[in-house]
């Protein structure tokens, strides 16, 4: 019973002592063990009470930027980071090198942008044949907490949301290869995973096609890589002969729209302006008393004043001309470098991410062993632009 009794104690203690971690981190105090790299840990005395938060430190902090603008601006990989640093003689704490995974984690953790995450990972200990062994798996995202932190910010918020949804696009070329797919960091499948190039390897040739990393599970069916880029290419030409007409009717409309607004504003203040002149002719010839003309006047003045800021308004708000030779210009350079076999797939992947943000490939055609290899593959391309 003793036993017992002090069992429950223990847990009642634990239970005490994690409300009051949890209180903790949602006051925006940050509790873990060892700052983070661009922190450091200070107790500040607040109203009788003691508060745990990070100080920057300006050095990694500006070490901390480089990663950033280096994975955003110059796409560089998470090894080439490493590299990077390493050459500009910019150490880590512990470690005599930077590490792939250690930037990885530095760019995806939210605390840089003044927020503190806890439970994230939980320590697990486990016993197997008699040993110890722990490990830290992710908790799943609804028992994850995420708060506003006591901290100064290092980086914006807009600039993390920015790595995090780049996160994955980068491409990956093995070490001695050159890049073979032109759709690298473009092409994901409607599950939401990016498709990936291989060669189908048969009795008579090997075909390059295009498959989903996550196919085991979505079973989008795979598609071949000459039939996408035929696909690809049919869209391009659909949108080349229907731009021009709907920007140019588009930005037509629009002007005259604005345009007879703005006639119809001058026309009336024009009216207005002589509606002053014959008031002030009036009060001159003796029809209107001083009392009677200041009265009418402030009204028209009033009106005036109103119609000129219409005026403004209007000639402010009219949409730029949208300039449609140059988009046609670089919709044909984009048709002309899918179809030159002779352009390398990475001068194609550099320009098709210039101005395309994603393709998604659409099949819903079922994906089983024997099927496809004399079927049509009917298939959807979702193309989204930057311009």
């Amino acid at each position: 019973m003793e036993l017992t009794r002090g069992n429950d104690y223990l847990e009642y203690t634990k239970e005490i002592l994690r409300r009051g971690v949890l209180a903790s981190v949602n006051q925006g105090n940050y509790i873990a063990s060892s700052a983070p790299y661009g922190y450091r840990k200070v107790s500040l005395k607040y109203e009788h009470k003691t508060i745990h938060t990070l100080e920057i430190i300006p050095e990694e902090a500006a070490a901390l930027q480089i990663m950033y603008d280096l994975y955003l601006n110059q796409n560089f990989g998470f090894q080439k980071i490493a590299n990077y640093l390493d050459k500009m003689n910019v150490k880590p704490r512990i470690a005599k090198n930077w590490s792939p995974a250690a930037i990885k984690d530095m760019l995806e953790n939210p605390v840089y942008t003044g927020k503190i995450r806890w439970n994230h990972r939980k320590t697990v200990i486990t016993m197997k044949n008699g040993q110890k062994k722990i490990c830290r798996p992710k908790s799943p995202p609804e028992q994850c907490i995420l708060t506003t932190g006591l901290h100064k910010p290092i980086i914006s918020e807009e600039l993390y949301q920015a790595t995090m949804e780049k996160k994955g696009k980068n491409i990956c070329v093995r070490k001695n290869s050159c890049l073979e797919n032109p759709f690298a960091g473009l092409l994901f499948c409607q599950c939401g995973y990016s498709m990936s190039y291989k060669y189908n390897h048969s009795k008579n040739n090997a075909k390059a096609i295009m498959v989903c990393n996550h196919q085991s599970v979505c079973h989008t069916r795979s598609v071949s890589y000459d039939e996408l880029l035929r696909n690809l290419i049919q869209c391009m030409e659909k949108k080349i002969a229907s731009f021009e007409v709907e920007i140019q009717t588009i930005n037509c409309k629009t002007k005259e729209h604005y345009q007879v607004i703005i006639e119809d504003l001058e026309y009336r203040l024009e009216q207005l302006y002589k509606k002053d002149k014959r008031q002030k002719d009036a009060f001159d010839d003796g029809i209107y008393s001083k009392q009677e003309y200041i009265e009418r006047n402030k009204e028209i003045h009033q009106e005036i004043e109103k119609t000129v800021q219409c005026i403004e308004n209007a000639k402010n708000n009219i949409p730029e001309t949208i300039d449609c030779k140059q988009k046609k210009a670089i919709f044909e350079e984009i048709l002309q470098t899918l179809w030159d076999a002779n352009i390398p797939a990475e001068k194609k992947n550099i320009l098709l991410k210039k101005y395309i943000n994603k393709i998604i490939y659409r099949n819903d055609m079922p994906s089983e062993r024997g099927i496809g290899r004399y079927s049509k593959n009917v298939f959807l391309l979702e193309i989204y632009f930057h311009i």
